[in-house]
């Protein structure tokens, strides 16, 4: 093809950006599942659960699981600061270490990661990951036939979307031998109406125009819009910031009293998920007047027709093509072996012929697309995607509807990997939609809320309720089963209390954000000290009780950061437990460890010696016995 030189360059491009891409949103799952592969996570988990079969409850067998996941993690953390040599002997084999030594092969001796992490570096240099994303998907094709496509490809049929800019569009399309020095609204304005509404300039001083550039598949067309000339390169005059903002979504917990009295009686409470996408409750809905809203993945499959085109796809698919997609299928496109992938292009070329003479019928004439059982792949492409604008819109219409236009949305921070089979769950993009539609929205922190009493001593919450199997094929050898939805708290009082301390008033601990941090080998939580009676409370009480509270040793356990609220009544500082006192030496900070004296003070320099010694000078006669506090 002549002039194809410009269309190459876009198509690089997109290669290039596909690679990237993968190795900076896949690594890390990749690293973690070729390590539990291994570590062979799968097949001591079943082969525990096959010896727990005839004895031990189900508890036993929950907790060794957990030890056996939480070994894994500390060796995967273990190897992403790339400390091969520390990790612990007894999970590898000789072999193993090669194969892990091979994998580190990949980088450069010198090379180190960013923050000290492989995790954090695939993000932030993944064109020096790529190299070992090959070796690590080769290495799980060769542990248990699991290889992963770390080279993506095209594999449909259908003709996809294609940058055309001025040069392409006179070359290719007008086919003018012009190629220097064109105008652009004369070359569009040979196939686009350029005085058309669509290509009105846009942004609030009209700076994004169009500069001739469109994204087309022949069937749907997207019109670039820039605020810069192409060649230019210039700054932007106008338009939204490129810069995500930090407080994009702010949490609950940060906003001021001002602001939380303001939203009095307008919160709306949502709680995403996967089949109620979104499950809304007014602050004020009660049994008798309930006001909620539910928006379910199947009111969102009705509205976007998905069903309906992939009901047509199957049912009209010709029985050689299914044959053909089939065939095709027993070879793995992912496959980085050379001698299959080579099996795979054999059998892809042998079935091409029948394939696009399915999917590529489009291109024909209207009178042949009418004489077979065709269809516009790309029109219900373009369908499906005008439905899915449509319907987004709608939730925001429901919420005013229901809420009014000044409810102010509280949404569960709650995030979900992608299950097999399922639609992935638009989080972050859901709430974009509902926040470009004008409503107010805060995020509220849903860590293990639905297993923790925050209120509670120990925090953890327990099944109680027995029900009938609802697998009915499970009730004649388990006919009882527990209800997990449902848990309660195993102890009577909400808070821990310290009664008669210091000969005052009770004073209550409470917990919250506890959390769990394997890199600094510890445990850490906020720390809430209610002490009506008293000033404060002594630090080395409130060690002596959280190390009773969470049962571990007072020695493993550091508080620091206190601060009285106005007022008195009310203390707030922090609590660190450690896994054990060799960790709480290496990640303290000195004058804690001096403070609980497991260090020696640092001795005072000679200035500090004599400027101590003058001060002692000025004490004369019988004044002359008091001594200057020792610093």
């Amino acid at each position: 093809m002549k002039y194809d030189n410009q269309i190459a360059s876009y198509e690089v491009v997109k290669v290039v950006t596909a690679y990237l891409n993968g190795v900076k949103f896949q690594f890390r799952n990749k690293v973690r599942m070729f390590f539990n592969l291994l570590l062979k996570k799968n097949k001591r988990i079943k082969a525990l659960k096959s010896e727990m079969k005839n004895g031990g409850t189900e508890k036993e067998f929950a907790a060794t699981v957990k030890t056996i996941i939480e070994q894994i993690s500390k060796v995967k953390l273990a190897i992403s600061s790339r400390n091969i040599e520390n990790m612990p002997k007894e999970f590898f084999s000789s072999n193993d270490f090669d194969i892990i030594r091979n994998l580190f092969d990949s980088y450069s001796t010198d090379y180190r990661f960013v923050k000290g992490s492989i995790y954090y570096d695939c993000k932030a240099n993944p064109v020096k990951h790529i190299k070992a994303y090959y070796r690590l998907s080769s290495m799980c094709e060769a542990l248990q036939n699991k290889p992963f496509n770390c080279f993506p490809l095209r594999k449909g049929f259908i003709p996809s979307y294609m940058t055309s800019d001025t040069y392409i569009l006179n070359t290719q399309i007008l086919k003018s031998s012009i190629i220097s020095h064109l105008d652009k609204e004369v070359v569009w304005g040979a196939v686009l109406g350029v005085t058309s509404k669509a290509m009105k300039p846009q942004g609030e001083r009209k700076s994004m125009k169009f500069r001739g550039t469109i994204y087309t598949d022949g069937v749907g067309v997207s019109m670039f819009k820039q605020n810069y000339h192409t060649k230019k390169k210039g700054g932007s005059s106008g338009g939204k910031s490129k810069s995500i903002e930090a407080d994009e979504f702010l949490c609950v917990e940060r906003l001021g009293k001002e602001e939380l009295l303001a939203g009095v009686g307008k919160c709306v409470l949502i709680d995403p998920g996967r089949r109620d996408l979104l499950c809304c409750m007014h602050e004020k809905s009660i049994v008798e007047n309930k006001m909620i809203y539910r928006y379910t993945s199947n009111q969102k499959a009705i509205e976007t027709k998905s069903r309906k085109f992939s009901k047509l796809r199957n049912n009209l698919k010709r029985d050689e093509v299914i044959t053909a997609e089939l065939s095709l299928s027993h070879f793995k496109p992912s496959t980085v072996n050379k001698d299959r992938f080579a099996e795979y292009l054999q059998e892809r070329a042998e079935v091409t012929p029948a394939m696009k003479a399915y999917y590529l019928k489009e291109d024909r004439p209207v009178e042949d697309q009418r004489t077979g059982s065709f269809l516009p792949f790309r029109k219900i492409k373009l369908s499906s995607f005008i439905n899915q604008q449509q319907a987004d819109k709608r939730p925001a219409k429901k919420l005013r509807e229901k809420f009014g236009n000044d409810a102010i949305l509280i949404v569960g921070n709650w995030l979900a990997g992608n299950v097999k089979y399922h639609e992935s769950i638009r989080g972050v993009g859901m709430r974009r939609i509902l926040g470009k539609e004008g409503f107010r929205m805060y995020l509220l922190d849903k860590f293990r809320t639905s297993s923790l009493f925050p209120s509670c001593q120990n925090r953890e919450l327990e099944k109680f309720k027995k029900v009938q199997n609802p697998r009915p094929y499970q009730r004649e050898k388990y006919p009882i089963a527990d209800r997990h939805s449902l848990l309660r708290s195993n102890l009577i009082t909400p808070s821990f209390e310290l009664n008669n301390m210091a000969d005052a008033s009770s004073v209550t601990i409470r917990t919250r954000k506890f959390l769990t941090n394997r890199l600094l080998q510890r445990k850490q939580m906020v720390v809430d000290v209610i002490h009506p009676g008293l000033a404060n409370v002594s630090k080395d009480e409130l060690r002596a009780k959280i190390a009773k509270m969470y049962k571990a040793e007072k020695e493993v356990v550091s508080v620091f950061g206190f601060k009285t609220h106005f007022g008195g009544g009310k203390t707030t500082g922090f609590a660190l437990i450690y896994d054990n006192l060799e960790a709480l030496k290496k990640f303290e900070p000195r004058y804690r460890l001096v403070r609980y004296g497991l260090a020696e003070p640092p001795k005072g320099g000679r200035k500090q010696r004599k400027e101590k010694k003058n001060r002692e000078k000025k004490f004369r006669g019988v004044k002359k016995t008091k001594k200057v506090r020792k610093e």
